[in-house]
Parts: structure tokens; C-alpha cells; sequence
């Protein structure tokens, strides 16, 4: 199964990232795997945790909180199509 997050920032694409590994971070830290460079995301702002079936994110405690089809989340199990925010961001996403 492949999956991917379509980055969006102020609706303008920014990136797709593949989601290839079981444990995936997402901050405005410099060592998360994927990076979004925007004050209004904390630095562990949330992770992706992926299985051979399914594919969960967790927030991380972060300041501004993660939000999937726009409801707030501690965890969440993602369906395709998805959306996800974290700050300024808009992250979909895709599975086939």
C-alpha cells in the first residue's frame, strides 16, 4: 500500500512526502522527518505511525493542536483523503 501526505500552505501544493517508514515525525524541528517551517507548528508537533494496514497520527502535545476533517485530535486513524492541520499547513492524505 502506498501513501503519501500532499503538503498545502495558503492553498499553494508545497510537497508530497511518500510515508514509508513506521514511526514519522512532523515539526518545525530540523531533525523531524518532515519538516514545516512556520512558527504556528511546534517543534514535535505530531507523529505518523503506520502499520502494514493502517496509519494513525498522534499529536505530540504540541501548542496549536492537530486537527483531522477539522475536528481536534489526540489520535486519529487516517482514512484516505484525510485532512490534516497543523499550523498553517494543510497535509492530505493518500493511500492506495
Amino acid at each position: 500500500m502506498e501513501r503519501e501526505l500532499i503538503i498545502y500552505q495558503n492553498n499553494q501544493l508545497v510537497r508530497r512526502v511518500p510515508i514509508t517508514a513506521k514511526h514519522t515525525t512532523i515539526g518545525r524541528d530540523k531533525f523531524c522527518d518532515i519538516v514545516l517551517r512556520d512558527k504556528t507548528v511546534s517543534k514535535h508537533h505530531a507523529t505518523l505511525l503506520s502499520t502494514a494496514d493502517e496509519c494513525y497520527i498522534e499529536d505530540m502535545a504540541s501548542t496549536n493542536s492537530t486537527q483531522v476533517n477539522f475536528h481536534e485530535i489526540q489520535q486519529h486513524k487516517l482514512e484516505n483523503n484525510d485532512s490534516i492541520t497543523i499550523g498553517r499547513f494543510q497535509l492530505i492524505y493518500s493511500q492506495d
